[in-house]
Formats: C-alpha cells, structure tokens, sequence
C-alpha cells in the first residue's frame, strides 16, 4: 500500500466540497513521527474549522483537530525514535485521516490506564482548561466568571474549581443546562433567560467577594455581560465566538481598567519546552476521570462525517461530541 486516504475540504464552508483522497506516504524528517490514526473527533471547534471560521485557514484544507493512535514510523531523531510503536494523543490539524504526519512534539504519550478512545479528546478541551487554570492560580483569582458552561470544556472548568476550591460563577440559557451543572455538584449558576438575571449574577458575585476575571466563549454582547460582572481592573479572556459576531463592550468597562485579551491553545502549548509539554499530557491524563472525562454522543466514522457535519448544527450543542473512527466502512 502506497497511500492513504484522508478527509479534505476544497472549499471551507462549502460542506459539498468536502470528499476523500488519496496521500502518498512520506518521506520522515530527523523529528517526525507517522501515527497510524484510531480515533478523532467531531465538535464544534471542527464544525467551525470548515466552515471558514478561523483566521488562517485555507483550502483545501485537510480536516480534524486532534486525535489518537499508534506511532507507525518514526525519524531518525533520538526522540522520534523513543515515540515508535507508542500510543498517543496528536494535535492536527489532518486527524480525519488514515495516517497522520505529525512534529514529535505535537504527539502525547498516553499512560497505560489511558484509552485510544479517552485520548481522542486529550488535547484541545482539556489542555485549553489547563491555560485557564494556569491564569486563574498565576493571578490568585479566587472567583470567576464563564459563559458556555455547559460545554465540554465549561463542565470541565467547574469539575476542576471544585477541586481546587475555585468559585466558578457560570451563565447558561436554557433550564436544562443548569439541571447538567447542578448534577456535577455546583449551584453557581445564573440562567440568562430569566427576568432580571444581571441583578441576580451581580448579587451572586459579590456575596462571593468579587470577580477578577472571566472567560468568553460567545462573543458578541457575551463579551460585554462578562465585564460588567467583573471587578475594576479585571480581565476577560475571550477564546471563542459562538455568537457569530465580534466582541462588545462598553467603553466605560476599558475606562476601568478592565481588560479584554484573546486566548489560543496552540501559542501556550508552543512556548512550552518537551518535557514541560509531557508533564501537561500527564496531568490532562491523571485527572480524567474527575476532570476530563468525556462521553461521547455517538460513535461514526470517517465515511459519514460528511452527513454528521451537514447535520450538526441541527443537533443540540449540548453534549454533542462525537467519536470518529478513522477508518472507511
């Protein structure tokens, strides 16, 4: 075999642009691994990926954001080396796909208790929620405020502050999504389709001591919620744009000192050295089960992600994560 198939889009956000192909197998660098593809994934971030959302994409583009798998070949590096025949997590883009050429550095190890299938999520979710664990302890902020709480990486945030001992204030819309929060075991919750719901999350930030900073995921006037909840001379870290629309605010919050920064996985995960990058993989790993499990909707592969995607925005964005087995049937 000679080559293998992958998943590409001609066009993004034209979903009929979207077909297999065929990849010839490469020739390996001194520090690149090839990983034999089990799992990947299908949420929103892919969802927005090729649909043109984010700043830098092109087309055709190779689709899937992260995954797991098998280290098949490796280069000659003394680390490349080390990874061959190991399982691990891989950061795409390219995971909808047979085989994956990757950095060894963009590669994980996964831990014996670890599954290839627990693994297809190791990366942008939960690492995400570890950037904002890293501001929230780096600024001992004691109370903060999100948005999105329902989502994967919004439950993830509240599993780890209750831990931590963190107050995580959380706006949902929907009762169903405070029913989901209230299950995990926090009553820091504001529904934001309720009569006076500002009054209430102000009232209930307060009585907390305080919030110094927030994190957005919706963009839009979400962004502008967030601030007027916070603290003078606190920080909204935006990482997301589910609002469809660009950030708002009022300038009185920016006269206040308040601040508004955006917030990206990868430029964290790059400045980090090998082994610090290892030692973020293995704590991801360590707190799965209270932190970062991840239980999947349904199971496809990589043959029916072009109806998944066609559909997926008529699915709740509730608990909508989807497993992809990246094989054809």
């Amino acid at each position: 075999m000679s080559t293998y198939r992958r998943i590409v889009i001609d066009t993004l956000g034209d979903l009929s642009t979207f077909r297999s192909d065929h990849k010839e197998f490469p020739v390996l660098g001194e520090n690149q691994v090839l990983v034999k593809m089990e799992y990947s994934t299908l949420n929103p971030s892919d969802y927005y990926s090729a649909m043109g959302s984010y700043i830098g994409s092109s087309s055709p583009t190779v689709l899937g954001i992260e995954g797991s798998g098998i280290v098949a070949q490796a280069g000659t590096g003394e680390y490349a080396q080390s990874l061959l025949n190991k399982r691990v997590a891989v950061k795409g883009p390219g995971t909808w796909s047979e085989y994956l050429l990757a950095s060894a550095d963009d590669v994980f190890p996964l831990l014996d208790s670890t599954s290839l299938e627990q693994a297809a999520n190791l990366i942008v979710n939960p690492m995400t929620v570890v950037l904002f664990m890293d501001l929230i302890k780096t600024g001992n902020h004691k109370v903060v405020v999100q948005n999105a709480t329902a989502s994967a990486l919004g439950k993830m945030l509240v599993k780890w502050g209750i831990i931590e001992g963190i107050h995580i204030v959380n706006l949902v819309r929907r009762d169903e999504q405070a029913t989901i929060l209230s299950e995990i075991g926090t009553n820091l919750i504001i529904n934001t389709s309720e009569e006076n719901w500002k009054t209430k999350a102000l009232e209930l930030v307060k009585s907390l001591g305080g919030a110094t900073i927030g994190f957005d995921a919706i963009a839009g006037n979400g962004t502008n919620d967030l601030f007027a909840l916070l603290e003078n001379g606190s920080t909204v870290y935006n990482y997301g744009g589910l609002s469809g629309e660009d950030c708002k605010t009022a300038s009185i919050h920016l006269m206040l000192g308040k601040s508004l920064r955006g917030l990206w996985l990868t430029p964290w995960i790059d400045r980090k050295t090998r082994q610090q990058r290892i030692e973020v993989g293995n704590l991801v790993q360590s707190l799965l089960t209270p932190v970062f499990n991840i239980e999947h909707s349904k199971t496809i592969h990589l043959s029916d992600l072009k109806n998944a995607l066609l559909n997926f925005k008529n699915e709740s964005a509730t608990n909508n994560k989807i497993l992809v087995r990246t094989a054809f049937e």
